[in-house]
């Protein structure tokens, strides 16, 4: 009884070690069947000058941050932290499509947490692809996975920023205080997110959370994008959407956070106060 006892008790630590070493070791490392998936559609990038790529891309949220710096040789450095953690790891870089895809080579030389005070994990991932992307005189690295979200934050007023705390997502050393003229240059795919001005469209059925849009594909509406509406009572609301369907002249919203707009009320691209 007094051994089961003892292995009840290391049980949970056992575990926990296990589940971390799963959690660090996991990226990239998991084995997946896509036999059946359908290849993703590769897109071509606008080309990037050599040069332009070889530096350092930072964000910020205020608190701490990451960067990313690319070196002329191909290698890269990534760093992450904040007040009571730090890591970094070194690795390798190859341009696929105009992709620059960052490959880790597993070296974490200076990797500092805090994992029992502040339950901290730093995730080490195995290969990271980001697109460059140009905005009048800025750099940007994105996420491949979340240019449609770059696009919303675009739309939303998020970007450009004057400052390097901000939205997720590297930003040239020193280019937050450059102009970002006309738009950010994106394949066909992805431009079309980028709306041309004021868009607005009005709520013609509601049902809880899910909305039917007077505006479609025909009108620039795309899967994806994102759509706000604010309203006045007491106090200031803002409510946030994201277009889950569209028809040629009709769209179907899910609302993400704050107060369902009701039939024919109007939403747009766009809060009314971005920057607040």
């Amino acid at each position: 009884m007094m051994r089961i006892a003892n292995n009840l008790r290391e049980a949970p630590a056992v575990i926990g070690i296990a589940m971390l070493s799963i959690f660090l070791g996991a990226a990239g490392c998991a084995k997946e069947d896509n036999s059946n998936k359908p290849l993703p559609v590769k897109v071509s990038w606008p080309a990037v000058a050599p040069s332009a790529l070889h530096a350092k891309f930072l964000h910020s949220n205020g608190y701490g941050g990451a960067t990313i710096e690319l070196n002329p040789d191909q290698t890269f450095e990534f760093t992450l932290g904040e007040c009571t953690y730090y890591q970094k790891c070194l690795g390798g870089f190859t341009l696929d499509s105009g992709v620059i895809v960052l490959e880790s080579d597993g070296r974490y030389p200076s990797l500092f947490s805090k994992l029992h005070d502040r339950n901290i994990v730093a995730v080490e991932w195995r290969t990271r692809r980001v697109v460059p992307i140009e905005w009048g005189e800025r750099l940007y690295l994105v996420d491949e996975d979340k240019v449609v979200e770059f696009c919303n934050n675009v739309n939303a007023g998020y970007e450009p920023r004057s400052e390097l705390v901000g939205w997720p997502y590297f930003l040239r050393d020193g280019d937050w205080q450059k102009p970002a003229n006309g738009k950010p240059k994106l394949p066909k795919k992805y431009s079309e997110y980028l709306a041309d001005g004021s868009f607005e469209a009005k709520v013609v059925k509601q049902n809880e959370y899910v909305l039917e849009l007077d505006k479609g594909f025909e009108d620039g509406v795309r899967v994806g994008m994102q759509m706000w509406a604010e309203f006045e009572d007491k106090q200031k609301h803002t409510t946030v959407m994201e277009i889950v369907t569209v028809g040629p002249k009709s769209a179907v919203a899910e609302v993400r956070g704050g107060r369902w707009p009701m039939a024919g009320e109007t939403v747009s691209l766009c809060p009314k106060s971005p920057k607040d």
